[in-house]
């Protein structure tokens, strides 16, 4: 390209040539694109608007445009691109605004045509704008295929046009596409707590900002002319531009002074900002994004509205949500779900012509893998609400249905908006559609946790005996709920003379069975350090009892825990308490036996056969009552329906054969007589020791 003329670079239509192109064929996005070519060309401030409409109104009109310059390019296909969006811009104009004389345009075209060419294309192009002159352009009515007839008026991929038309109908497909036409208004969201709308509507006047107050928000005014932005009010934060639309999103959460929220995609920080105003100073916001330069926008916006002090931001994409967070840690979700931006084609009109089909397959995908892993994390009777700039049923509609029918433990709720909008909600649905109130499209669905969904339901049953040898019982077992409703289960065989065995089994079963009860943990990321903590405090209060009370003296126990959760379960252990899974036809041990013997297996010094009969066979290397620290063995397992988890004392492995047991719990018997059977048959073999059994059968049914 031949040096380009000062002026010609200044000047509107080049720098709307240069956009055009990187639009279309760069990806560069129009509402990103325009304020840094006006830098870059140095376009006079006067001439912005013209500069825009010309790009906005060339990009909106895209396919009707190419329809109006085909018949005058006889050879299209040796036109290049950037001739042809050339001729289109220029078309655009002659057509559209009627402000702008014929000749400046064809001369100005012209001019860039030689500049960017060759004085060869600057003829062409000339003598291609003075046939459209002279002759006039073809009428659209003249197209026959009706759905490409209405394609070609509302400017629309034809794809599109038969979605639309198959979801809302002819009529109101091309009501908006030609919705999509008129110019975007500018809307902002006036922070009431500071200023009043009718204040600041008294204010942008003052600044020679016509606006008025929104019908669809309390929140916001919208603007004809002048540039929100760069008022007195914006850059004091008391307003910050936004969507209408957008506006509706938090009132919809219902907030709460105080409350802890999650905003799952928080860029740029509109809903977010918005939420922590009507928190009022309180509470806390984590907002998350997958993009640490998108996140940047979030927290300045926080700090030019003054609530930074209440917004968290951590990069991270909101589909592990489930794995950074515990179960039950927010009040509230807004999850405004990446999308395909359909609502947005009025504002980015080069997003119309980017869409493909799969974008309606594969982004639905991603929707219900965000809700699926934040719902977890959302408090009983919390609000999730999940919003989208989309007008797609597939992202919208049916992503909620296919949630609602995994999650029985949610269920819609009514959503607070005014009685304007009355019309656009469809069973609990809001969905604005751009031609409604000239906003962008959008979809809002507000959403209660009514339950704590799938927990764990299982038959659980414990039976301990004394055994025939015994003078004393020395095993414990029990099973405590926790705060969040769920379960563990205990067992503990203590050790010591007189009744110290009794008293230390007891001790830390009981013991660590209240702390549980008084734990809200929903989950099994918590679990792990919980179990080591807890039974380290148990160990240390057995010693200390055990070195201060000489009834007591050299008193210990082992324990073998399950703290039960939804498809699975966490074990500690210490000592040589067992743990068994039993599914179909099979037992395993999940447990690895802290005993003297079973040292010297591992070692290879004995054989399993031997040990059975060693001398030092109930010697243990690992217990609980011991001096300083002790070692806890802690596991997650998962488990199927109709598995079984038995958790049970010596005494029963040192007489019942893992084959005995096996056949006893996989027998028609109930549970209950299937753990009195296993006693049973520890004490017909000899009943040895003391024999303590808890057997739990898991299944699963929706506890809604």
């Amino acid at each position: 390209m031949a040096k380009v003329p000062k002026k010609l670079l200044h000047s509107v239509r080049f720098t709307a040539l240069e956009a055009l192109e990187r639009i279309n064929h760069g990806g560069a996005y129009s509402n990103l694109l325009l304020n840094e070519l006006i830098k870059k060309n140095q376009v006079d401030k006067r001439d912005a608007a013209l500069l825009t409409e010309i790009v906005y109104g060339t990009l909106s009109r895209q396919i009707s445009l190419a329809y109006f310059v085909a018949p005058f390019i006889k050879r299209a296909k040796k036109v290049e691109p950037w001739v042809n969006q050339l001729l289109q811009l220029s078309a655009y104009q002659m057509i559209y605004l009627d402000r702008v004389p014929d000749h400046a345009i064809l001369n100005e075209a012209v001019e860039i045509a030689k500049a960017k060419g060759n004085a060869g294309i600057g003829k062409f192009v000339n003598g291609v704008l003075r046939s459209m002159q002279r002759r006039g352009f073809p009428e659209i009515e003249a197209i026959k295929d009706p759905i490409e007839r209405l394609a070609t008026e509302i400017s629309m991929p034809r794809f599109l046009v038969e979605k639309f038309i198959k979801e809302i109908g002819k009529e109101e497909t091309r009501e908006l596409g030609l919705s999509l036409l008129e110019p975007s208004h500018v809307s902002a969201r006036v922070d009431l707590r500071e200023i009043s709308r009718e204040a600041a509507l008294n204010k942008l006047a003052e600044e020679g900002i016509d606006a008025w107050e929104s019908l669809v928000s309390p929140y916001g005014i919208v603007a004809e002319k002048g540039f929100l932005a760069g008022s007195e009010l914006y850059q004091a934060g008391l307003i910050t531009v936004q969507d209408e639309s957008s506006m509706l999103v938090a009132p919809v959460m219902e907030l709460e002074k105080e409350q802890k929220v999650l905003d799952a995609c928080s860029a740029p920080g509109g809903k977010t900002t918005h939420i922590a105003a009507l928190l009022d100073g309180t509470g806390e916001i984590t907002a998350l994004d997958i993009h640490a330069h998108k996140l940047k926008l979030v927290r300045e916006n926080a700090e030019r509205l003054h609530v930074s002090e209440q917004i968290k931001t951590i990069e991270m994409d909101a589909r592990e949500v489930e794995n950074r967070f515990q179960r039950e840690s927010f009040d509230r979700i807004l999850i405004d779900a990446p999308c395909s931006g359909l609502g947005l084609m009025r504002r980015k009109p080069d997003l119309k012509y980017q869409k493909k089909s799969a974008d309606f397959v594969q982004l639905p995908k991603i929707q219900r893998a965000i809700l699926d892993s934040c719902a977890p994390t959302l408090k009983v009777d919390g609000i999730l609400v999940y919003s989208t700039c989309t007008i797609a049923p597939e992202e919208n509609q049916q992503v909620v249905a296919g949630f609602l029918q995994d999650h029985p433990e949610f269920e819609k709720i009514d959503l607070a908006v005014n009685e304007t909008l009355a019309e656009q909600i469809k069973d609990q649905m809001l969905t604005l559609y751009p031609q409604d109130f000239m906003t962008d499209g959008f979809f809002i669905c507000g959403m209660k946790k009514k339950s704590r969904g799938e927990v764990p339901v299982m038959e659980i049953q414990f039976q301990s005996d004394i055994g025939k040898r015994r003078h004393t019982n020395q095993d414990y077992a029990n099973v405590f709920t926790n705060q969040a409703d769920l379960k563990l289960a205990i067992l503990a065989d203590g050790m010591g003379g007189h009744q110290a065995g009794d008293v230390a089994s007891k001790m830390i079963v009981d013991g660590l069975g209240e702390a549980w009860s008084q734990s809200n943990i929903s989950d099994d990321q918590t679990i792990n350090e919980w179990f080591v903590t807890e039974i380290q405090k148990e160990n240390e209060t057995i010693y200390h009892e055990g070195n201060t009370n000489e009834s007591l003296k050299g008193m210990g126990t082992t324990i073998v825990s399950a703290a039960l959760f939804e498809d699975g379960f966490t074990l500690a252990h210490v000592g040589d308490s067992r743990a068994y899974q039993i599914s179909e036809d099979t037992i395993v041990q999940l447990t690895d036996d802290h005993s003297l013997v079973n040292e010297l297996v591992k070692s290879g010094e004995i054989t399993e056969e031997m040990a059975a009969v060693h001398p030092q066979k109930n010697i243990l290397t690992r217990s609980i009552g011991v001096f300083g620290s002790v070692e806890v063995d802690v596991s997650e397992f998962t488990y199927q329906t109709g598995d079984y988890l038995l958790l049970c004392s010596d005494g029963l492995t040192n007489m019942v054969s893992e084959e005995d047991i096996l056949v006893t719990i996989t027998s028609d018997l109930t549970i209950e007589e299937k753990t009195k059977s296993l006693i049973s048959a520890a004490n017909e073999a000899g009943g040895s020791d003391n024999i303590t059994v808890l057997l739990i059968h898991f299944e699963k049914e929706d506890q809604s």
